[in-house]
């Protein structure tokens, strides 16, 4: 945990969010996240996370509990304009103190309904009432003011619980407030993305990363396109050959050392070595080729992209033979390898690249169960290469890793070779 590395005071946090809807999950949590990465970055401590519902009684007892274990509450939500919005309510029963009516927040929300060429609703005039201890926050990005407690070395930050609304008050006033009267030292975050290996065997490869020194850091956070690691350390501490060790334990499955995508370290090495690229696909639906052209700039290397799903359209748009679809199946080394020959020849590109498999759930047998996949790669110089695999049997994780996987071998004959 970063706590463990800093040695100035710990300023401990707390973010409390209100709203039924976030108990029910009809609404995801994104605030919190953001909060806390955000706040992480900048070397602060968050010590819990709390959700309640909007009822005066669990937001009372939420600043109560949070009160006593932390300095820092940062609260979103309950700000709004109708009956269910008390947290500023909740606030004021809490501290014992009334609301005051806030002129220059409703002379804002005004301005705001006018820009619109509307008359504001008389119910958004609640907005303007905040905790007469308090002082307003301006919100540019909506209507309701979020406000500013500081009462006996504690701080209090509400803000709105729209995501937007809430990021620009936060950037705009509680970050700056925090680091201009509790600066920390900002750690440094250093990101190895990879792919192809599992979290197990990441820890396993590392010795468990048991040999940090305490002035180090570390998590791993997995996902279905791979394992991002995640060290950190104080800029007063020396971590360079640290920093190293790993990335030579890791190399094989680095893609990265920050947050780039991998299709777009991929896009970089086509472009730079100034190749092109066509795609065959079939149980992968046009989710590799997607994720190229979410990329600037494409065209420079995407030549073309076809989804063949049927055997008919892999026969007649690709070169298939008929007797290797009869012989071996679709779902077969031979017809990737196929497949990537024939689009990479139709398109005159420098590269083809092919997916098919068994997405699930029906079409499997004994020797083909679902989540099998081959991924083929072929290049002018006629290297071909084709990877086995078996992903899972939910058909959107299946294309995720499935595409993740070719993405991953493009790397490693593209980008891994040119630095060799």
């Amino acid at each position: 945990m970063i706590e463990n590395i800093i040695e100035e005071k710990i300023m401990k946090i707390e973010i409390l969010t209100t709203g039924n809807e976030l108990l029910t999950g009809k609404i995801i949590d994104t605030n919190t996240a953001y909060l806390s990465q955000e706040l992480t970055k900048q070397g602060y401590s968050i010590f819990h996370h709390t959700t309640v519902a909007d009822t005066l009684e669990d937001i009372t007892k939420a600043l109560q509990d949070a009160w006593k274990r932390v300095d820092i509450i940062l609260i979103t939500g309950g700000l709004g304009p109708t009956l269910d919005d008390l947290t500023s309510e909740g606030v004021c029963q809490y501290f014992q103190c009334k609301a005051k009516f806030d002129e220059p927040s409703f002379e804002s929300i005004k301005q705001r309904y006018l820009k619109r060429f509307t008359s504001m609703p008389e119910c958004n005039k609640r907005e303007a009432m905040i905790p007469e201890i308090s002082k307003a926050i301006p919100n540019f990005q909506g209507t309701a003011p979020g406000f500013h407690i500081e009462k006996d070395n504690h701080h209090l930050f509400a803000m709105p619980g729209v995501p937007h609304e809430m990021k620009a008050m936060f950037q705009s006033y509680v970050l700056p407030f925090l680091q201009q009267h509790y600066a920390l030292q900002q750690p440094i975050h250093k990101i190895f993305r990879t792919t192809g290996i599992s979290e197990s065997s990441l820890s396993e490869t590392l010795d468990h990363l048991s040999w940090l020194p305490s002035e180090v850091a570390f998590s791993f956070l997995p996902e279905y396109y791979g394992v991002d690691l995640h060290v950190t350390y104080l800029p007063t501490f020396d971590c360079q050959d640290i920093i190293q060790q790993i990335y030579e334990k890791i190399k094989p499955f680095c893609y990265a050392q920050n947050m780039q995508s991998i299709e777009e370290v991929v896009a970089q090495c086509l472009i730079q070595q100034k190749k092109t690229i066509a795609c065959a696909e079939s149980c992968s639906g046009g989710l590799l080729v997607n994720r190229f052209t979410n990329i600037p700039g494409c065209s420079a290397f995407l030549k073309e992209s076809v989804v063949t799903y049927s055997n008919e359209s892999k026969i007649n748009t690709l070169g298939v033979t008929t007797d290797t679809i009869q012989k071996y199946g679709a779902v077969s080394k031979q017809t990737a390898q196929e497949m990537a020959r024939g689009i990479r020849i139709k398109t005159n590109s420098d590269i083809g690249i092919a997916i098919t498999g068994i997405a699930g759930p029906t079409g499997d047998t004994f020797k083909k169960p679902i989540g099998l996949v081959y991924i083929a790669y072929n290049d002018r110089e006629e290297n071909s290469i084709v990877e086995k695999h078996i992903f899972t049997d939910n058909r959107e994780r299946h294309k995720l890793r499935s595409t993740q996987a070719a993405l991953y071998l493009i790397y490693r004959y593209v980008c891994e070779c040119s630095e060799k």
